[in-house]
């Protein structure tokens, strides 16, 4: 059988129900109608069938009503011989009554249809939905709790229905719990709540709840609706997120490093308080863009790391990687060691990078110092042997020629030690090195290669030219001496040039040096000056 929503429509059993009423109004008209001559009275019988037709089929029912109106025009005819007004008006009467009754039965019909078709459908969601949802009245108790319940918590609905919500709740959270609930039934506001749970098996879980009030015509409260779920997991992503972000602000604390966090897509950076520390940016407002990093750079490192840290991106490089200086607030610099590693998403493109600084100028100042030493004498400050030896492998390309060597010999120095210290001896180291770097070009290289030997490599230098450097330095060595102790700083010097590129640097710097020992053969006075004097003082 074909039944409608409310269970009760079947076509069979209306029709047969439908076809008694006419039929016994039918006889009841004929009856009183030809019996008793009575034209009016019999037909208020044919309103019944005509309103059931009008509850069973509608607006179809005004076929019934015409069939009838034709019926009792008929019997007038038969009755009366004629037609009166009366007999139309009525059977218009009918149709009207039809096709009301049969519009407003279709209309509320379609309404039930509707709503029973949307209370079916809530009611599978609410079956088939992993969130619960539950009907709790003002004292907390369940009083509907939907069948996915039992796929979150183990309990079956029908066995919750009539316990309190608060008997499941952890104890630790059932105070709080009943605090807000009571202040929301109170204030008939809606609540959302965070609580464990009491699982069937005995442990909790977390739950979330946001619950609404259903209020009467007097504005109090029937119920709340509750839709809670279950957000255990995102309770533990929590907690091992807070864990995790208080072990990287302990690490941040012990580690001497500034971190900073850069998002590549919104350009906003975040920095470390140790990161403002070492960029000398304490004290001063700064914001989080990118651009406020790229000012502090050093304009001649500007430009190379902004490249090094693009090649990174661009997965040229494993990681960015750069020691350069930065600019303080007072105008000097510092040296910084930046490190850092990008993110990429699925399709390569780079969305985050995360990285260190660490302030580096006393390691810098250190490998300055010792680079100092490595290349420069300390006592004099010129040039030491390494440095003369690589210099010269240098110019035996001949790529500089004209190159000239100058070797030069302090006079005395071992007098002056042996009879007046050491002192006075490194006084006068320092003195002819001076004389030498002041006589020289800027380009020329002034070394010191022995315990009183010192020699100059001068590049793109004819021959006149270094003898008229030669003649600088006698002309001034004649006359000068150590205020101190009143020596007089002499050496004898001796020069070599080449303009061939075939010839070594070791044979010009032998041929210099056997010219310098010629000439202090043939100035003997100027070491007698040196002794007279050192014997004065030592006397």
């Amino acid at each position: 059988m074909n039944h409608n929503i409310a269970g009760y429509r079947n076509s069979q059993w209306k029709a047969v129900v439908l076809s008694l009423t006419v039929l016994i109004c039918l006889v009841l008209a004929s009856v009183i109608n030809v019996h008793y001559r009575i034209d009016i009275v019999y037909t208020h019988f044919f309103y019944l069938p005509i309103i059931l037709a009008g509850l069973w089929y509608y607006w179809k029912a005004l076929w019934l009503a015409a069939f009838l109106g034709m019926v009792h025009i008929i019997c007038n005819f038969i009755v009366n011989d004629n037609m009166s007004p009366g007999v139309l008006i009525r059977t218009l009467m009918f149709l009207t009554v039809a096709l009301v009754v049969g519009t407003l039965s279709k209309r509320n019909n379609n309404l039930y249809e509707a709503l029973q078709v949307s209370e079916k459908d809530l009611r599978r969601l609410n079956n088939t939905m992993l969130d619960i949802i539950s009907q709790i009245n003002s004292q907390g108790i369940f009083e509907y709790v939907s069948p996915s319940v039992k796929s979150v918590l183990g309990y079956e609905n029908t066995n919750l229905i009539g316990k309190s919500l608060f008997d499941f709740v952890h104890p630790d959270d059932v105070g709080q719990l009943k605090t807000t609930f009571r202040a929301a039934t109170d204030s008939h506001s809606p609540m959302r709540l965070d609580y464990r749970y009491l699982h069937i098996e005995g442990y909790y879980l977390w739950v979330e709840s946001v619950a609404n009030p259903m209020l009467d015509a007097d504005e109090s409260i029937i119920v709340y609706v509750f839709g809670s779920r279950d957000i255990t997991a995102r309770k533990r992503a929590e907690e091992a997120l807070q864990k995790s972000e208080e072990r990287w602000q302990l690490a941040l604390q012990g580690s001497n490093s500034g971190i900073w966090d850069w998002d590549i897509q919104t350009g906003e950076v975040f920095y470390s308080s140790r990161w403002r520390e070492i960029s000398d940016c304490e004290g001063i407002e700064i914001s989080n863009r990118l651009y406020e990093w790229e000012n502090w750079i050093y304009p001649d490192d500007r430009d190379w790391v902004k490249e090094t840290i693009q090649a990174h991106l661009e997965k040229k490089a494993a990681y960015y990687w750069a020691e350069h200086r930065i600019i303080c607030q007072d105008g000097s610099y510092k040296w910084v060691m930046d490190r850092g590693q990008a993110l990429w998403d699925e399709e390569g493109k780079p969305v985050r990078m995360v990285g260190s600084r660490d302030d580096i100028t006393d390691r810098k100042l250190k490998e300055k110092k010792l680079e100092y030493l490595s290349l420069y004498d300390s006592l004099t400050g010129v040039y030491n042997r390494t440095f003369f030896e690589q210099e010269k492998q240098r110019l035996d390309t001949g790529r500089y020629d004209p190159v000239g060597v100058v070797m030069c010999d302090v006079d005395g120095m071992k007098l002056v030690n042996d009879n007046l210290g050491h002192k006075a001896g490194d006084s006068l180291l320092v003195a002819a090195a001076n004389i030498l770097k002041t006589q020289f070009r800027a380009s020329d290289i002034v070394a010191r290669i022995g315990g009183d030997e010192f020699a100059v490599l001068l590049q793109m230098c004819p021959e006149n030219l270094v003898e008229e450097a030669c003649q600088r330095v006698r002309d001034v060595l004649a006359n000068s001496s150590l205020e101190e102790w009143q020596i007089p700083v002499r050496m004898s010097m001796g020069y070599a040039t080449r303009n061939d590129p075939s010839r070594k640097m070791n044979e010009l710097v032998k041929e210099a040096d056997s010219n310098m020992y010629l000439e202090k053969l043939q100035h003997r006075e100027r070491y007698s000056a040196v002794f007279s004097k050192v014997q004065a003082l030592r006397d």
